[in-house]
């Protein structure tokens, strides 16, 4: 691996790293306001809404669109995403590692 390889890894793994803690967040923030999914369906609702939210800028003209809010509306997918797997998908793994009675 040569020095610029491993440069472009170094940087990269230190902006995943804050995008993942700025997701950590956007997910403290979003629970402390609205509590866990109660469904698969309402999880994949919100992830959808965000989605929408996150299109809204894409379809602009490029000149047009901020990429602040393309990156804010992006740590919120990625926010949801961790939620979902969290309130939705751990629980149910449990469920059925639960010993049937």
């Amino acid at each position: 691996m040569t020095r610029e390889q491993l440069d472009y890894l170094v940087d990269a793994n230190q902006d995943l790293l804050e995008l993942a803690v700025n997701a950590m967040h956007e997910l403290e923030r979003a629970v402390s306001l609205n509590g866990p999914f109660n469904s698969a369906h309402e999880g994949y609702a919100v992830i959808l809404e965000e989605l929408d939210e996150l299109w809204e800028q894409v379809r602009l003209k490029k000149v047009n669109r901020i990429p602040a809010v393309m990156g804010r509306e992006c740590i919120q997918i990625a926010a949801m995403a961790f939620r979902f797997i969290i309130d939705v998908c751990i629980p149910m793994e449990k469920e059925r590692a639960r010993p049937q009675v």
